[in-house]
């Protein structure tokens, strides 16, 4: 019974994603930016022509990731939001 749950959870999650990624490409034609994790609606504003994976980690919308024109992003890249982390 769990191994069904999991599946469930990957294949919701999945569709989860690919929802967010098609709302996210659609507001941000003129980058190639992929959005790597499911994030809340208008989170992020970017530029033009802005490239590589954003991994954002949020807890609500009260900030807003702003990415510029023309910037690069590297893999393993994440940015945190409003997240408790620790700092040392």
């Amino acid at each position: 019974m769990n191994i069904l749950k999991l599946i469930r959870y990957k294949v919701i999650s999945g569709m989860e994603l690919q929802i967010v990624k098609y709302k996210f490409k659609k507001h941000n034609r003129n980058n190639k930016l992929r959005i790597m994790t499911i994030i809340p609606d208008n989170v992020t504003k970017c530029g033009n022509y802005s490239y590589g994976p954003i991994e954002l980690y949020t807890d609500s919308d009260k900030y807003k990731l702003v990415i510029g024109s023309f910037c690069s992003i590297a893999s393993n890249v994440s940015f945190l939001l409003d997240v408790e982390h620790n700092t040392n």
